[in-house]
């Protein structure tokens, strides 16, 4: 057989949990494999692409041009993002290969197989050696996701990833993969710690202005400053939701660094005199204690942006973090601010994080006094719109209300700010609840998570989404992003328990979500243990917690979860009463009890009810419809063409 050797550039592609999902969902796992062929087999022959094998879910192809594979990769990644959506890892490599009629074989190949291994679904990770090739083509930009010791490689590997627009770009150094554990030294040496070193959380900043009670500067800043480092994709950066359990916690670095995985704090004061903002901060090495670098600034308030820029520009360079270059730009672009219309801004978002109805309402009145002053302030429009959002959450406003007041707010702020990821993250969460267009959804909070690690909003967004459609690999992925940057997030856990759930891990869900209202003690913890436990056909214990939540929260989902296990434990009275209750709001077009009532009738076989309420939810735009594909206590009715006619309504078939 003849057989030569040559220089190739050598793709592996691979379907991220295609087995698992072939099992779970046949026909859709086909149509999704039809799709990565499909898309392959296109750009491949757009971009002088020879695919080699197909293997079940994946593909082995080279070509003769690195600039080609890379430009054809990243044309197929984006177009595998976009909706529907198939999880696909890519590792490219240049290396010398045997070719044998039509296979292929040699160090190269397994080298690129090492890189795909470590990839992440929508990413396209790259060799050192590939990104060489690429450097003097600036619109192929890249950045390094860390060093690894690849299985079988001799070498120490530093990979990069491709950074274009809709492309997933993976935590520095956080890849798993086909990889070896770094040989131990000849001689004895103390055990590096397994902190990564460019990974850093900000304390919460202590307020010591003589007025104690403005803890919106203080918390504030301590969220501004963690967006702008965690806009450094080369560092691991803990979100400032994560780290508000630590104001005033009184415990030591080390034992900081040992709960978060954290490898380096920034602690420090905040205080406002006159018209200046002085801060005292240092980098500290969270082992040692060690300060790594001071910072004290006394400035103008207008100046704020400046002192963000600054810190996270040095935090990068003590870190050794690389700035990629649209980074450096961003932080170069800071601006002064308006110093009345920045701290508005700051008692507006302070306001509107206590989730209360009250509260919310006087955000809205703040951020309106900070446009009133800038009516081109973007954070204070994309503040502005975040309370209207909270609100319809709530239930204090219809979705239809949602909508028209947050659209010009964020179009605007996305306007004058494409970069400003707390407008993208909620227009995402416009777009998925209010407006049921998950793709267009997805899109935005991908953007939003790109542009700020730590956004949680963000992350909340998207692992719930991806709950709703049932993308297990999907939501297992950002439910692993979620723990890394916000912990101890109570709805990122929510969501978590329900995952496990939604997994067949019943027991498991149940004991995580028992420990985490321990923690939490929350009535939606309660409410999905109440849940869980009717749809095991434990009732009694279904009333008892379900009970218990409802003392604290008299919220629809627990009333109709409270009546279903009333009705199935021949509580029939009892029963009736919540049903009348959640009828009669219904009736008076309060939205999302039709939503819950439908699931409650559907569970007890009540079918007919069941579909005229999925229709009312619908009609009314209940924004929890969107759990019907995945809530099992609509299992007797989702062979009805009704039930079928709403999932495709809803953009989830």
């Amino acid at each position: 057989m003849p057989t030569n050797r040559q220089l190739a550039a050598i793709l592996f592609t691979d379907i991220e949990g295609y087995t698992a999902f072939m099992q779970q969902d046949e026909y859709n796992a086909i149509a999704m494999r039809n799709r990565h062929r499909e898309i392959l087999q296109k750009e491949h022959e757009q971009y002088n692409g020879r695919v080699i094998q197909y293997y079940g879910d994946g593909t082995l192809s080279v070509f003769q041009s690195v600039i080609e594979a890379v430009q054809c990769a990243v044309a197929m990644q984006q177009a595998f993002c976009r909706w529907p959506r198939v999880p696909v890892r890519m590792g490219l490599h240049v290396g010398d290969i045997i070719v044998n009629e039509d296979h292929i074989m040699g160090d190269g190949v397994n080298f690129a197989s090492r890189v795909e291994s470590l990839s992440i679904p929508g990413s396209v990770l790259i060799s050192d050696k590939v990104n060489e090739e690429i450097q003097n083509h600036p619109e192929l930009e890249t950045i390094s996701v860390g060093t690894y010791q690849l299985k079988n490689i001799q070498r120490e590997v530093e990979i990069f990833a491709l950074t274009h627009e809709g492309l997933v770009i993976p935590a520095a150094n956080s890849l798993k993969g086909k990889t070896e554990e770094k040989k131990s030294p000849a001689f004895n040496e103390p055990k590096k710690s397994r902190l990564r070193p460019k990974s850093i959380a900000v304390l919460p900043f202590r307020n010591i202005s003589s007025d104690i009670s403005i803890d919106w500067l203080s918390d504030g800043f301590t969220e501004e400053l963690t967006s702008a480092i965690a806009g450094i994709s080369d560092l691991k950066v803990k979100s400032s939701t994560a780290m508000m359990q630590y104001k005033n916690a009184g415990k030591n670095f080390s034992q900081m660094a040992e709960e978060l995985n954290v490898a380096n704090f920034i602690e420090g004061a905040v205080q406002k005199q006159g018209s200046d903002i002085l801060i005292n901060a240092n980098l500290i090495n969270s082992k040692t204690g060690e300060i790594l670098r001071p910072f004290r600034f006394k400035k103008d308030f207008s100046e704020i942006n400046f002192i963000y820029s600054q810190m996270a520009q040095e935090i990068a360079e003590n870190l050794n973090a690389i700035l990629h270059s649209s980074e450096k730009q961003r932080f170069q672009q800071a601006a002064r601010v308006n110093a009345r219309v920045y701290q508005l801004f700051l008692q507006g978002r302070y306001a509107a994080q206590k989730l209360d109805n009250k509260e919310i309402y006087e955000a809205i009145t703040i951020f309106e006094k900070a446009l009133e002053i800038e009516p081109d302030y973007a954070p204070a429009l994309a503040g502005k719109a975040n309370c209207y959002v909270i609100l319809g959450y709530l239930n204090a406003i219809t979705p239809a209300e949602v909508v028209k007041k947050t659209g010009p707010l964020l179009e605007k702020a996305l306007r004058l700010d494409p970069n400003l990821a707390f407008a993208r993250s909620n227009l995402g969460w416009v777009k998925m609840w209010f407006q049921w267009d998950l793709k267009n959804a997805e899109k935005e909070f991908i953007k939003a998570n790109n542009l700020d690690h730590s956004d949680v909003n963000c992350i909340q967004g998207i692992f719930l989404l991806n709950l709703f459609c049932r993308n297990i690999n999907n939501a297992e992925h950002w439910e692993e992003i979620g723990q890394a940057t916000a912990p101890h997030d109570l709805w990122l856990n929510l969501f978590r328990g329900i995952l496990l759930f939604l997994k067949s891990k019943n027991a498991e869900a149940i004991t995580f979500l028992k420990n985490c209202n321990t923690r939490y003690n929350h009535p939606f913890y309660k409410g999905r243990i109440g849940w869980m436990y009717n749809l095991n056909g434990q009732y009694e214990a279904a009333i008892d917690i379900l009970e218990k939540g409802l003392q604290q929260m008299r919220r629809p989902a627990i009333l109709s979860w409270l009546a279903a296990a009333y009705h199935q434990n021949n509580r029939r009275e009892q029963a009736q009463e919540i049903f009348n209750e959640l009828e009669k709001k219904v009736a008076e077009g309060v939205i999302n009890h039709a939503v819950f009532l439908a699931s409650a009738y559907a569970f007890i076989g009540e079918k007919q009810k069941a579909l005229d309420f999925i229709d009312k939810a619908y009609e009314l735009h209940d924004i929890d419809l969107l759990w019907m594909k995945v809530d099992p206590m609509f299992h007797s009715v989702k062979a009805d063409p009704r039930y079928q006619a709403i999932l495709k309504k809803l953009g989830l078939e």
